[in-house]
């Protein structure tokens, strides 16, 4: 059969993660013929990876969903499973990410009907792609294990190939981060899409490209925040004259009192929303105008479940009182000013790259390296270098470096120089998964200590030993390793951060890196019970131990030192958000599941 041009359609042709095949399959049904589906896809389901129950005609319809190439098997497979467990079945639904032919679908639905006495309803992989395409585009995006970014046209992770427009753009420069990212939590749990500077990626992409790219085709309402400091911004200002001649597009947020003469008139004669004295009356003022204005809800907050599970309001979880609020998001103090650039004398493979790489940071480019430090001795005994020259890269010529710009090349360099630092403080490279993880070794059964903003202390562990098991099957025994990943990002006015994010990986006992098709069961089943709290101690983890228990990173010496804080960026909330409430609905859809694996279990024991 012919390959589509349609992405869509590509993309679920070359799906490969099952469990995230399923729950997009749920969210297509539950957005077209089915809002109250109910998802139980996983580890003991009965052949039954979704049910949805039409009360009012008493029927009952069973979903199955598979990526197998073998659809027919798999569903005369699941089928059988339903029958042979006397699960209540009036319906079958079938989805499959492969393309029947008519006849196929014809003898299917003819087989099932004679064998099993149900009609089947059969999703194939065009009939997927159209229900996608018509009102649930949102689906890209909430899915990118299936629908890689690759595929599609996208700015600061949303799609832009796309008629919608249904996101609220909180824009702020860079001081007024701290008041800008409260505004966007405040308004999310009010159920509203918000895209924001800071919270959203924008990984690899010029921030002021991104926004602008925003505003020309998904943002429905544009939130800047007005600040003494945004004001003299002129990209800031060029994003608000955009936004500005379109009717009820822009709603500006007024943190301070602000002269407006650097803007168009048609921006000054606008009313912004006050926040300088009081921000309770500010947000209430902020959210009875979106509501004139019909601002559309999320997707995923307005959608509620039939069986009385829903996400938490904001009543469930908001506490009237101050919260210091600590993110992923590192600064870097100290950049130098000079890179140096090293010829290579002889054949370097990638094996030896990624070696050299644990005895001094460098960028490798053609022939040459670039680093801001000498290398190491140990280094040079294994690699013949000839040193070129220094160069300011704040004055080097664009593709100045074999190609790259400057600001590429600084960025790449940054982010080799915290790995560094991890392999000085004792982590290890996995060649298979390509990741820097804790050495089971080094630190099994310890736990390392971890400094909180508030100034308490904590420990964690870093690694350890699980058992993942099976119903009806022989458990499996594997280890985990925590593994911290770095991305460095410029933002405005030439400022350096580090974000990081917290990885997982997962072996045999003997230490051999887990299948690729079997990963996310395994890191799924490692951080079971992980809540905001965990993942916050264990950024700050990995940066204190790159630290050794000092205040700061640092890798070189004299002026070319980079210097990284340990002490991630913070502010204070006014209002603030109660931490152990927030997974209250999860912890119940979870009790929930498990009762209902539990009885599946024990029916499957009685047959």
């Amino acid at each position: 059969m012919p390959k589509s041009s349609d992405p869509i359609v590509q993309c679920l042709e070359y799906a490969s993660d099952a469990r995230s095949f399923e729950l997009l399959c749920s969210d297509i049904l539950a957005g077209t013929v089915y809002p109250g589906i109910e998802p139980i896809g996983g580890t003991g389901d009965g052949g039954r990876d979704a049910i949805y129950h039409d009360y009012a005609n008493d029927i009952t319809t069973v979903c199955a969903f598979s990526l197998r190439q073998e659809w027919k098997q798999k569903l005369l497979e699941d089928c059988r499973r339903v029958k042979s467990l006397n699960h209540k079945c009036d319906r079958f639904l079938f989805a499959t990410s492969m393309q029947p032919t008519p006849d196929q679908r014809d003898q299917a639905v003819k087989t099932v009907r004679e064998q099993f006495g149900w009609p089947l309803e059969l999703y194939s992989r065009e009939r997927l792609a159209s229900a996608i395409r018509g009102n649930l585009e949102h689906l890209l995006e909430l899915y990118p294990a299936i629908f890689r970014e690759s595929n599609f046209r996208l700015a600061g992770g949303r799609q832009l190939d796309t008629s919608r427009r249904d996101i609220l753009l909180v824009d702020h420069v860079d001081c007024d981060q701290g008041f800008a990212h409260w505004i966007a939590r405040c308004l999310r749990l009010f159920g509203y899409d918000v895209w924001c500077r800071g919270i959203d990626a924008t990984s690899g992409e010029a921030a002021d490209t991104t926004i602008r790219e925003l505003l020309d085709s998904r943002t429905r309402h544009h939130l800047p925040v007005f600040s003494k400091e945004s004001a003299k911004c002129p990209e800031f200002r060029g994003r608000v004259e955009q936004s500005a001649g379109t009717d009820r597009r822009l709603l500006p947020l007024r943190m301070e009192n602000v002269n407006l003469t650097d803007f168009s008139p048609r921006v000054c004669k606008l009313d912004p929303v006050p926040f300088e004295d009081h921000r309770a009356i500010g947000i209430r003022t902020l959210l009875a105008k979106l509501q004139e204005w019909n601002a559309p809800k999320d997707h995923e907050v307005a959608r509620q479940r039939l069986d009385g599970l829903r996400l938490p309001g904001p009543k469930d979880f908001i506490q009237n009182e101050q919260e210091l609020l600590a993110s992923n998001v590192f600064p870097i103090t100290t950049v130098p000013r000079l890179i140096h650039e090293w010829r290579i004398v002889g054949k370097l493979n990638s094996v030896r790259i990624q070696s050299a790489r644990q005895l001094w940071p460098f960028v490798k480019s053609g022939n040459n390296m670039f680093s801001f430090i000498q290398p190491s001795d140990a280094f040079q005994g294994a690699v013949i270098l000839k040193k070129i020259k220094a160069t300011e890269w704040q004055k080097s010529a664009p593709g100045y470096y074999d190609g790259k710009d400057a600001r590429d090349i600084l960025t790449e360099l940054l982010r080799r120089t915290l790995e560094f630092a991890f392999f000085r403080a004792g982590l290890l490279w996995c060649p298979e998964r390509e990741l820097i993880y804790f050495s089971p070794k080094k630190f099994s059964g310890k736990r390392v200590s971890v400094k909180l903003p508030s100034g308490a202390s904590t420990t964690r562990a870093v690694c350890g030993e699980k058992h993942l098991w099976r119903p009806n099957q022989k458990g499996e025994d594997y280890n985990w390793q925590l593994a911290p990943s770095c991305r460095c990002f410029g933002g405005f006015q030439n400022s350096w951060e580090f974000r990081t994010r917290v990885f997982i990986r997962v072996t045999y006992r003997d230490d051999r890196p887990i299948e690729s098709n079997r990963i996310i069961t395994f890191r799924r089943h490692a951080a079971s019970g992980w809540h905001q709290d965990k993942f916050r101690d264990l950024n700050l983890l990995f940066m204190q131990h790159a630290a050794a228990g000092e205040s700061e990173i640092v890798v070189g010496e004299g002026a070319q030192r980079v210097v990284v804080s340990t002490q991630p960026r913070t502010f204070v909330c006014p209002i603030g958000i109660d931490e152990e409430a927030l997974p209250k609905g999860a912890n119940k859809f979870a009790k929930l599941k498990e009762r209902t694996d539990n009885e599946l279990n024990e029916s499957e024991a009685h047959e």
